[in-house]
């Protein structure tokens, strides 16, 4: 094969690149090819996260409409982490504080950790005939606090994985929903043992992957639950895309549209919004209203009146004949 090539970058390697202008200018990256299809692209100021990742010509990374974003951009107040959210193939959160900005014993912690807009350290890469690998070091440390590490050969340290993994000759990841999280249950084993995509992950990839590049009409996408920052992201992306035809909301993020539309949702439900903060969400309903609003439906949740199942009072109850009339109620339970 030699006789037939030059550089060995020709076929596979990796080469380190860097971003010039915008909110990325000046990024490290590194750019992977294993010459035998799989192609990723590893954000050395971010985390060492991987953004783009491909494998013969498929891309199986998505790209959040703000693009490559450099550290010094990233804001921690509330949730204004979703400014520098680069998304890609893999994103890691923590290392002091995941999911929702709250505050902890006192101290008001950002959304989903700050670990994933530091630069990493001590970041290089090497090659032999069989395998091409980086490794990195990120930190999180503040003086007379916290002193965190992380690389990824340590989540085939822990103990999860030292018990486990001798008795198993192949790491399958199924998980596709929980695939971006960088916890030892998903990244460890891929560190010791051979590993590949299970047949769900692949399903689930291909569906969505069809969903977004060419639906069927009318698409009609359904959104709720607690994680609003990752749901407004999703409505934003479908809606802007062309790719839904109507969003449906309920939960907390209906109320919050709701809210947003001027429409009562109740004492209760308000103060949890505020207090929760995500106040600023409902200003940001208030602009996808503006361009989308004939494409959003939000529903009002509502309880039939069955007194003394919830810890609510009378008046947060309606009349099953009137199930028609829209009420938010300031209570949760299960019917």
């Amino acid at each position: 094969m030699r006789a037939y090539i030059g550089h060995d970058s020709q076929i596979r390697g990796v080469e380190e690149l860097r971003l010039v202008g915008g909110k990325g200018d000046g990024m490290r990256l590194f750019q992977v090819r294993n010459g035998k299809g799989l192609e990723f692209t590893v954000s050395a100021d971010r985390c060492a996260d991987i953004t783009r990742l491909s494998f013969k010509g498929d891309n199986y990374s998505f790209i959040s409409p703000c693009g490559y974003v450099a550290p010094a951009y990233y804001d921690d107040q509330g949730v204004n982490w979703l400014q520098s959210f680069t998304a890609g193939f893999v994103t890691t959160c923590g290392l002091s504080a995941v999911g929702n900005p709250c505050v902890d014993d006192g101290e008001s912690t950002s959304l989903h950790g700050k670990v994933g807009n530091i630069p990493a350290e001590r970041i290089y890469w090497d090659e032999d005939e069989d395998s091409i690998w980086i490794k990195a070091i990120i930190r999180e440390a503040r003086i007379f606090e916290r002193k965190l590490k992380l690389t990824h050969e340590q989540q085939a340290k822990t103990l999860l994985v030292e018990k486990l993994a001798p008795l198993a000759d192949l790491y399958i990841g199924d998980a596709f929903a929980a695939a971006h999280r960088d916890q030892p249950t998903l990244c460890g084993f891929e560190q010791v043992l051979p590993s590949a995509m299970g047949r769900l992950f692949e399903k689930e990839y291909c569906v969505i992957s069809e969903l977004m590049e060419s639906p069927a009409r009318p698409a009609v996408f359904v959104l709720g639950g607690a994680k609003i920052s990752d749901a407004f992201m999703m409505m934003n992306t479908v809606l802007s895309g062309g790719v839904a035809d109507k969003v449906l909301t309920g939960g907390l993020v209906g109320n919050i549209l709701l809210a947003a539309k001027g429409e009562e949702i109740g004492k209760g439900s308000m103060d949890f919004i505020l207090k929760s903060n995500y106040g600023e969400y409902i200003e940001k309903a208030k602009a996808i209203y503006e361009v989308y609003g004939d494409k959003i439906v939000s529903f009002i949740n509502k309880l039939l009146s069955r007194p003394g199942r919830f810890d609510c009072d009378d008046s947060d109850f309606v009349d099953d004949s009137d199930l028609e009339e829209k009420l938010a109620v300031d209570c949760r339970g299960y019917l």
